[in-house]
């Protein structure tokens, strides 16, 4: 009884583990931001436009209807944003995609005093491509030279 027991416990344990790598997969989508430019503004904050490069880690072609992002520039709070339109993502491919990141102007005041004092542009972001086959999560940062061919 005790051996059926244990053979049971092992079981589950596998069972279990090999669960968790279904439901929180490797992050193979790479975001990188590669630049930024004020756009218009709302009566409630700021808007940005920025351009991403999206590299596609998988076997899979892939149809992005939406791209949602939370985005960090110089360890502050930039804002959220989503693309306008839908991208496809090829087999170990990539796309250079658009997103409108909103902020508010109380944000864009701390961006602006970092902006003036820096050449380098440290930034993170996270966030959820909407696929047919599920959403894909991302995180990533880097930094932006002042200077960069892509800036």
């Amino acid at each position: 009884m005790h051996r059926l027991l244990s053979c049971l416990a092992a079981v589950s344990l596998l069972a279990v583990s090999g669960c968790t790598s279904v439901f929180e997969p490797d992050e193979p989508m790479d975001v990188r931001v590669v630049d930024l430019v004020p756009a218009a503004g709302t009566g409630a904050g700021q808007a940005w436009r920025v351009t991403f490069d999206v590299d596609n880690g998988t076997d899979q072609d892939l149809l992005v209807r939406d791209m949602d992002v939370e985005m960090r520039l110089n360890g502050s709070d930039l804002g959220r944003g989503h693309t306008d339109e839908p991208f496809r993502l090829p087999p170990f491919g990539a796309a250079r995609v658009e997103a409108t990141i909103e902020g508010t102007w109380l944000g864009l005041a701390q961006q602006v005093l970092n902006l003036a004092e820096r050449q380098a542009f440290d930034w993170q972001v996270r966030g959820t491509l909407t696929t047919e086959e599920g959403p894909w999560r991302f995180r990533n940062d880097g930094t932006l030279l002042d200077g960069d061919e892509d800036w």
